[in-house]
């Protein structure tokens, strides 16, 4: 069990996979790692859109820059809050099947 949980904090579905034996659980930890980087991604596009927007001359320039960074901040909280969501589901899900 503490073998699998441990692959499956490295990336999950790894373990899984090595309890099971079969199956491409694997691209769970890719999806995992792909909603990590999109967070990153976003949360500093979101930053140099704000730092965009304090700088902003005119109304409208600065009505478009919030808009984004709110948008991008909102999408990477969301990706950031699925990627715990995989890793907590894979880790009691690959507990689950390896005490079977």
């Amino acid at each position: 069990v503490g073998k699998a949980l441990a692959l499956s904090a490295l990336l999950p579905g790894l373990g899984n996979k090595a309890v099971t034996g079969i199956g491409a659980q694997w691209l769970l930890g890719v999806a995992g790692y792909g909603c990590i980087a999109g967070s990153i991604i976003l949360n500093n596009s979101a930053y140099n859109a704000y730092e965009d927007y304090k700088l902003a001359d005119n109304a409208e320039d600065r009505d478009d820059y919030f808009s984004k960074a709110e948008n991008n901040d909102k999408t990477s909280k969301i990706l950031m809050y699925s990627a715990v969501g995989i890793w907590v589901a894979d880790l009691v899900w690959t507990g689950l099947q390896a005490l079977q």
